[in-house]
C-alpha cells in the first residue's frame, strides 16, 4: 500500500545570533521573532521528538547565564541519542562555551574568535557632578554596596575593584568547571581563526560548505523545523495549568512593560495565587532591584501564594538586591552557575542642587509645615537630624531583608548577616551559601513541576498597544493577562456614561478600545 503521507525525519535548526529578544517586549512584538524562553523550550519539547539539532551560531546578545541554560537542554537531549551539530561562523567566550556541548563543531575557514578573557568598566562620578554643581548625598547600609560611593567618589574605590575582581574570578571559575571538551585555557588566548581553533580542539572541522549541505551530508534527507513565538493561548476552560510569570527590569512604579510594577504584579500574583485551575507558578525574574517598598510587596504575595500551590523562581541572568527579595520566599530557587545574585543591602540616594541652580541664576526658597516636611527636597542638604533619621530607616530595611532571606531560605540570621554587605555572587557560590537550591533551566524547571501533564500560560501577555500607550486603563496590560482566569463566561459590561444617559458602554474581553 502507497503511504502517501510518511512522515520524514526532522531536525531542528537554531540560529543563535544578533540580537536575540530575552523578554517579552517591544523588539519581539514588532520582529514577530520568538524569545529566548520560547526557544530553549522548543528545543527542550521538540527536541526528543527529532533525528537532531543544528545550531548555526554568531555572536550574539545573550548573556554565559541564558547561554549556559541552551547548553544544558543540549547536554540532555545528547543523552537521550540526539545528535547536535553546530556550525559557528565567528564569536567570543560564550559562542564558544555553547559549541562545547555538541556532538561536532565546524567552522568557515575565514571565521575570527575573539577569546580574549573577561574585563570590567567601573566609572566613578563623584567629580562629574562635582563639576556640575550636583552635590549627591548617600545612605546605605551594607559595606559592599557599591552606587552610592560611585556616585560620590571621584576615585574608583579599591574595595569596589576588588570586589569586582572576586566575582570575575567566580564566574572564571565556573566557565572553567563547566567546560570539559577542550583546554579552558584557550578562553583567554587572544583573536584565533578557524585553523587556530582546530588545533585547539575547539572545532572538529574546517569546512566552507553552506549549511544546507552540512545538514544533508550528517542529516540525510529531512525536514527542517524552527523554533517560533508561542502564540497567544487563551483557553476558557478550567483544566490544570502552570503559571510562568516574566518579571524583567528595575522594579518600580511605572506603566512601562520594561519595568517590573509591583502594584500591576501583586495583583496579577494574588489572582493567580486564589484561581482553583493553576497547578504552580514559576517565577522568571531577571532584575536588579528597585523600589524597595515594592520588592516588599511582591514578596508578600510570594509568599501568599506559597501557602496554596507550589512557586518555584528560576533566576535569569541577574537576581540582585529587590530582584532577589522578590523571589527569596519561594519552595525552590533555581538560577544557573553565572548568574549574579545577592547584593542584600539598601541605599537611599538624594542630589542637593543649590550651587547648580545658584550657578545658572535661579533663587530657590522653601516654605514648608512640619518639621521634616522637606526632607527629601532636592534644593536643600540633610541635617544632621536627618540623616540619621535616614540612617535608621536604611538600617530597619537592610534587617528586614535579612530576616526575609533568613525565613525564606531557613538560614540563621547570623548567617545572613555574613553574607549581608552588598556584595553579588555568581551561581556557584550562591550554592554554596544556600541562597539557591540548584542549577537548572528554564524547561528543566517547567518539566518537574508538569511532568508533562499541565498546559504552560504565559503572563503577562503584552501587544504593542501596551507599549504606544503605556498604562492605559483599558489596555491588554491591565485585561489579558486576566482573560483565561476568568469563569468560561464572556462578559458583556453596560454603564451609563457621565451626563449621557442614552449612551451606552460596552466592552468585552479583552477590552482593546473602548465601543461606544
Amino acid at each position: 500500500m502507497i503511504q502517501f503521507f510518511k512522515k520524514r525525519n526532522q531536525i531542528i535548526f537554531v540560529q543563535i545570533s544578533g540580537n536575540i529578544p530575552t523578554s517579552r517586549g517591544i523588539q519581539e512584538i514588532m520582529m514577530r521573532k520568538p524569545t529566548f524562553s520560547d526557544i530553549i523550550r522548543f528545543v527542550f519539547d521538540k527536541g526528543k521528538e527529532v533525528k537532531g539539532v543544528f545550531l548555526d551560531v554568531s555572536p550574539s546578545n545573550l548573556s554565559l547565564s541564558e547561554i549556559w541554560e541552551l547548553k544544558r537542554v543540549i547536554t540532555l537531549l545528547r543523552q537521550q541519542g540526539v545528535k547536535v551539530l553546530c556550525y559557528i561562523r565567528s564569536g567570543g567566550i560564550g559562542e564558544i562555551f555553547l559549541a562545547s556541548a555538541c556532538n561536532r563543531v565546524i567552522a568557515p575557514e575565514n571565521s575570527e574568535f575573539f577569546l580574549t578573557g573577561f574585563s570590567a568598566t567601573i566609572n566613578a562620578l563623584g567629580g562629574f557632578f562635582k563639576k556640575i554643581g550636583i552635590e549627591i548625598e548617600t545612605v546605605k547600609s551594607g559595606k559592599l554596596k557599591s552606587i552610592p560611593d560611585i556616585l560620590t567618589k571621584e576615585f574608583v574605590p579599591e574595595y569596589i575593584k576588588k570586589d569586582v575582581e572576586r566575582f570575575i574570578s567566580e564566574i572564571k571559575d565556573a566557565l572553567i568547571s563547566e567546560t570539559e571538551k577542550f583546554n579552558p585555557d584557550v578562553y583567554f588566548s587572544g583573536i584565533l581563526k578557524g585553523k587556530d581553533v582546530l588545533s585547539y580542539g575547539i572545532v572538529d572541522e574546517i569546512s566552507d560548505s553552506p549549511p544546507s549541505d552540512i545538514i544533508k551530508r550528517e542529516f540525510g534527507d529531512c525536514e527542517i523545523v524552527y523554533p517560533h513565538k508561542r502564540f497567544l493561548q487563551l483557553p476558557f476552560g478550567r483544566e490544570k495549568r502552570i503559571a510562568l510569570v516574566n518579571m524583567n527590569g528595575i522594579i518600580g512604579d511605572s506603566p512601562s512593560p520594561n519595568f517590573i510594577n509591583p502594584y500591576f504584579f501583586s495583583e496579577l500574583l494574588l489572582k493567580l495565587a486564589d484561581n482553583s485551575s493553576v497547578e504552580a507558578v514559576i517565577l522568571r525574574i531577571n532584575s536588579r532591584g528597585g523600589d524597595a517598598n515594592g520588592s516588599h510587596m511582591i514578596n508578600e504575595k510570594v509568599e501568599y501564594m506559597k501557602r496554596k500551590k507550589r512557586v518555584f523562581v528560576s533566576f535569569s541572568s541577574v537576581g540582585a538586591s529587590g530582584g532577589y527579595l522578590m523571589g527569596v520566599s519561594a519552595n525552590k530557587i533555581f538560577s544557573t552557575p553565572f548568574s549574579a545574585i545577592g547584593s542584600i543591602g539598601v541605599f537611599m540616594v538624594k542630589p542637593f542642587l543649590g550651587k547648580l541652580l545658584k550657578r545658572v541664576g535661579i533663587d530657590t526658597q522653601i516654605v514648608s509645615f512640619g518639621e521634616y516636611s522637606d526632607i527629601f527636597s532636592p534644593y536643600k542638604k540633610l541635617s544632621q537630624t536627618e540623616r540619621k533619621i535616614l540612617e535608621n530607616f536604611i538600617k530597619e530595611e537592610h534587617e528586614a531583608f535579612i530576616k526575609k532571606v533568613a525565613d525564606g531560605r531557613g538560614l540563621s540570621i547570623a548567617h545572613v548577616k555574613n553574607i549581608a554587605n552588598g556584595s553579588v555572587f555568581s551561581g556557584i557560590k550562591t550554592k554554596e551559601l544556600n541562597l539557591v537550591d540548584d542549577f537548572k533551566s528554564l524547561p528543566e524547571i517547567i518539566y518537574e513541576l508538569s511532568d508533562g501533564k499541565f498546559q504552560v500560560q504565559e503572563f503577562p501577555k503584552f501587544t504593542i498597544y501596551d507599549f504606544i500607550f503605556p498604562g492605559m486603563k483599558m489596555g491588554i496590560l491591565k485585561d489579558l493577562s486576566y482573560l483565561s482566569l476568568l469563569p468560561p463566561e464572556v462578559f458583556l459590561i453596560s454603564e451609563k456614561i457621565k451626563k449621557k444617559e442614552n449612551s451606552i458602554f460596552l466592552s468585552i474581553y479583552p477590552s482593546i478600545f473602548p465601543l461606544f
